[in-house]
């Protein structure tokens, strides 16, 4: 058997052989494409809507690593979580007195249990009503559930709203174009797009 492989200079090329005869045995074991994206599939915590991010995060958010020879590479995931963006203390401190304050109206203590899961953050970004539908606890769980969360949301957005906020129009420009990163046989085109805007506030 003679093999031909063309590739770029220096790059690391790996080869398997399995015997066919192994599978007469058992194909439980055997990796087909179909396997290896439902892996990919499990491994993606959906942190950002659409694909990713940009082009990186869509191999990071897939939990993936991707490194190149023009340095563009992922970041290393060490948590499942999806990262969060630093929160002002004030900010945090306003939100734990709410929950304080909303979770002792009531007394129940399994409905007080479910009005502090509901103000819980929800890095999957699901509606309150759609995380109702893993509740097993009980329509009364249920109700205390969605009325908490509800109302750390509302809470939430009444704080995302700057009160110097005012109506703004925007101008955008998008500038495409074409660079050569590298060189010899390493050489790789890549296509880079620009936006310039401009905000006026009114």
């Amino acid at each position: 058997m003679r093999l031909r492989i063309e590739g770029d200079h220096k790059s690391h090329v790996g080869l398997v052989a399995v015997d066919k005869g192994v599978f007469v045995l058992s194909k439980k074991n055997r990796l087909t494409q179909s396997r290896v994206w439902d892996t990919v599939e499990r491994g993606d915590i959906g942190c950002t809507p659409g694909s990713g991010r940009d082009n990186v995060g869509v191999f990071a958010d897939a939990g993936l690593s991707l490194a190149t020879n023009v340095q563009v590479s992922t970041p290393q995931r060490s948590e499942v979580l999806c990262p969060q963006p630093a929160k002002r203390k004030r900010r945090s401190l306003a939100l734990a007195e709410y929950k304080g304050t909303k979770a002792a109206e009531y007394s129940d203590k399994l409905e007080r249990k479910c009005c502090e899961d509901g103000m819980k953050d929800n890095p999957m970004g699901h509606s309150c009503q759609k995380r109702t539908e893993y509740i097993q606890e009980g329509e009364s769980c249920v109700r205390a559930f969605l009325d908490c969360c509800t109302y750390i949301k509302a809470k939430r957005d009444q704080q995302n709203m700057s009160p110097s906020t005012g109506l703004a129009r925007s101008k955008c420009w998008a500038v495409v174009g074409r660079e050569k990163v590298g060189g010899g046989e390493g050489q790789v085109n890549l296509k880079l797009s620009l936006v310039v805007a401009q905000v006026e506030l009114g």
